[in-house]
Parts: C-alpha cells; structure tokens; sequence
C-alpha cells in the first residue's frame, strides 16, 4: 500500500512541476499611427507597398513554452486603412524579443483567429490564421487573396491562438526549446502588387527584408516610395 501511496505521489510530482503546465498568456499592445514607417519599393516587375507599427507594449514582458494558448490585443489611436492589393494583401503581428535575433529557434504551427474591431465592441471580421512557422519571434499572419483583398479599416485587433511548438534546431540531441522570451511587438503589413505569380515570404523573411527596406529609404538603388 505504501509502494502504491508513493507511486501516486511522484506521479503527481512529475505532471504538476512548475513549467509543465501549458498556460494562458495575455499581451496588451498601443499603436500610434503617426509613429508607422510606410514605404515602397520595385523588384523586378512586382512593386510592394509596406507598411511597419512599433506597438508599445503595455503588459508584462512573458516566457512563451510549447503548447501555450496566447491572447492579444493592439489597440491603435485611431482607425488604421489598409488599402486595397493587386495580388494579395498580408498581414501579421510579430512578438518580438529584444535579447537578440536567434536563428536556431524555430516557432510552429501558430494557429488561431483574429478579430478585427472598427470604433465597436463587436468584430466586423474574424479571420482563420495561415498555419506558419518562422524563427526568434511569434508571428500569427493573414495572406488576404483576391476577392478578399480590398480595403480594410480596423483601429484594434485580437489575436486568440495557440504556439504549437518551439524547436531548437542547433541541439539535434535535445530539439524541444524550452521557452522564448517576449517584450515586444510590431504590426505589419505588405500589399503586392502586378505579378500574379508572386508568392508569400516567410514571416523571417519579411521581418529582415522589411528592416533591410528601412535602411534603404533614400538610397537610389531601388525605387523608393514614401
């Protein structure tokens, strides 16, 4: 009877140790539309308007683990219009971590809806989010094809979903990475336009391409549009 007492015991131990528990985590995010950084460039024959928010966060910098249900808000200071898209319109809402940029820390099969909201309580549109995975941050994106790319105005948002899994890609002996670390968050979008045949970076991909694009305003190796 005391094996068995014991048994249960360390059982009990193992499942409810700190860290096991998947858990539910709240983020709070601010916009000001005047702080945004637009711009366009041509590669090619496609041009693409972009466009990068910095969201101040307003709750407390968290631990994500594998498996945590994530909530979050972006509340802008006034309506924000995205305008319409030749060949599609994405969107995503990147949490960020300022401790560094880590390659070998894969998110995946970041799933979940998001709400749009226009000066009302209730949701104009909820969207089902595009299953992706990118590397060092969270990013829950929308790929708004045609018909469903034309204009959009919302002034808040929330984010309701799931982080499947974090991945350590440097320690094949160990790949399960224990947390990623989150105090930030931007919001972006991208409208692509006149090649039906261009297809949606990865998240990883924009979010390099997007700060590279910054550094390149009023460079004239492209065609810069402001």
């Amino acid at each position: 009877m005391k094996r068995s007492v014991i048994g249960f015991l360390f059982l009990g131990f193992v499942f409810l140790t700190p860290g096991q528990a998947k858990a539910d985590i709240n983020f709070d995010f601010t916009g000001n539309i005047e702080s945004s950084s637009p711009y366009g460039l041509d590669l090619g024959s496609t041009h693409y308007d972009m466009y990068w928010l910095n969201l101040s966060m307003n709750s407390d910098p968290v631990t994500v683990n594998s498996g945590d249900t994530i909530n979050a808000t972006v509340t802008l200071d006034k309506p924000l219009t995205i305008p319409a898209s030749v060949s599609y319109t994405y969107l995503g809402l990147y949490l960020t971590t300022s401790t560094g940029y880590y390659p070998n820390i894969k998110t995946s099969a970041i799933g979940g809806t998001i709400d749009f909201y226009n000066q009302s309580t209730v949701p104009f549109m909820t969207e089902s989010l595009n299953d992706t995975g990118t590397e060092s941050q969270i990013v829950p994106s929308i790929v708004f094809n045609p018909p469903a790319n034309g204009t959009i105005t919302f002034d808040s948002l929330k984010y309701t979903g799931s982080l499947a899994q974090l991945t350590d890609v440097s320690d094949p002996d160990n790949p399960e990475a224990s947390s990623l670390y989150i105090d930030g968050g931007m919001l972006h979008y991208q409208l692509t336009h006149n090649d039906a045949n261009s297809v949606v970076p990865e998240p990883s991909t924009l979010f390099l391409f997007g700060i590279a694009g910054l550094g390149l305003l009023g460079l004239k190796k492209f065609k810069i549009f402001v």
